[in-house]
């Protein structure tokens, strides 16, 4: 409830900030059982909302298990996301987690899933975390795609991507790490979708995969700055450390002298303000409960870096 609740908080914030918008259900907490309606077994699991889609009703309808479903081992609160290539009648089959939806083209199997959510604006990074247990050298997919659709050519124009590099994408991960990947702008048009993909296997759409190969996907967060060029800055500008915090965070930058930082609840309380004197500062944070809560920092040219904390 907690992360609902602060996920629902966040999109109001940053909205009524600098327009920014974060995805439905971003951390995975709320998942609804779906009848599996083009087969005879069972049901599968998706996260609850109209954003997120699986491979799910593809596997099901060929008897397998399903390749995505939610888990209790999260990074925080009650589940994530747990993607694994399963078994499909002896073809391998990639768990895939995305935004958009999945209906099913028996014809035309490829055109089942369709990309992408409405979404106009441009974010600098796309963080979470994850763990990746790969089988037989098999590689993950975590990657994004900022488009527009062009009435011209009746395609999609990519206006930005975002991936993982080919090293983070081999390696096991045991514990929870977290990815932080940077937008690359190509155009500097206003885009109308934005599509996140999480795949286990990162060529399954060419059945180029290994059966038992997880991948876990928590805490989904867009990073952003109210930029007035294309210019992209780097997202660790301010440093805010570390995270989840216990007793005391630190703020670091060479741009922090006269700033001030705010931090507020789930709820949207301000619940502590304090002006940084120094390029490198330390404020405790013991006073506060367990529970998420949300940052903002000013600096010198009037605008804002914002981001969320998780207290211990």
């Amino acid at each position: 409830m907690k992360k609902t609740l602060f996920c629902l908080f966040l999109m109001i914030s940053y909205s009524s900030i600098i327009g920014q918008y974060q995805f439905e259900n971003c951390y995975f907490a709320a998942w609804e059982d779906m009848p599996s309606t083009n087969a005879p077994v069972g049901v599968y699991q998706k996260p609850v909302g109209n954003t997120w889609a699986t491979s799910n009703e593809a596997s099901m309808l060929l008897f397998a298990l399903p390749s995505v479903q939610k888990t209790s081992d999260s990074y925080i609160g009650e589940y994530a996301a747990l993607i694994q290539t399963v078994d499909i009648q002896g073809t391998k089959g990639s768990g895939t987690l995305f935004t958009g939806k999945f209906n099913l083209d028996i014809n035309h199997p490829l055109n089942s899933t369709k990309f992408g959510v409405p979404f106009t604006d441009k974010p600098v990074y796309l963080k979470g975390f994850y763990k990746y247990f790969p089988v037989a050298g098999d590689s993950c997919r975590i990657a994004s795609y900022i488009t527009k659709w062009n009435t011209g050519t009746h395609k999609r124009d990519t206006i930005a991507a975002a991936s993982i590099t080919r090293e983070q994408s081999i390696a096991t991960v045991n514990s929870y790490a977290e990815f932080d990947i940077i937008y690359h702008y190509y155009s500097a048009n206003t885009p109308d979708s934005i599509t996140v993909i999480f795949a286990s296997s990162a060529d399954g759409a060419n059945f180029n995969a290994a059966i038992g190969s997880k991948l876990y996907i928590d805490e989904i967060f867009l990073g952003y700055y109210p930029l007035s060029t294309e210019t992209i800055l780097k997202p660790n500008e301010i440093l805010v450390y570390p995270n989840p915090v216990s007793d005391n965070i630190t703020i670091e930058s060479k741009k922090l002298n006269g700033q001030e930082i705010k931090i507020y609840n789930a709820l949207g309380n301000l619940i502590l303000m304090k002006k940084l004197r120094s390029e490198k500062e330390n404020i405790s944070t013991t006073m506060l409960p367990s529970g998420f809560y949300y940052y903002s920092v000013s600096k010198q040219d009037g605008t804002l870096e914002s981001g969320k904390l998780f207290k211990k």
